[in-house]
């Protein structure tokens, strides 16, 4: 479990360095803003795809390596935050 966190985190790490401030500021507030100007239901979505659950899903459930799994979060985060914004 604690090299699979830490697969997780350097997964994280390895966003854009703006993805990773808009997930710093999602996890940080509560006021529903954000600095990217994306709606609550975009903030929500971005979170949950960012998640030690999906993470652990794509790589225990779905059996992705971690490589795989790092291109999913990062595609999929990228969609959520590219098609709000």
């Amino acid at each position: 479990m604690a090299s699979e966190l830490f697969c997780y985190e350097q997964a994280v790490k390895s966003l854009p360095a703006d993805y990773r401030y808009a997930l710093k500021f999602i996890q940080e507030t509560d006021s529903g803003g954000s600095a990217f100007d994306l709606d609550p239901d975009a903030l929500d979505a971005v979170d949950a795809a960012a998640s030690w659950d999906s993470w652990n899903r794509l790589r225990r459930a779905q059996g992705c390596s971690v490589a795989r799994a790092r291109r999913i979060l990062t595609r999929t985060i990228s969609s959520l935050i590219e098609g709000a914004a």
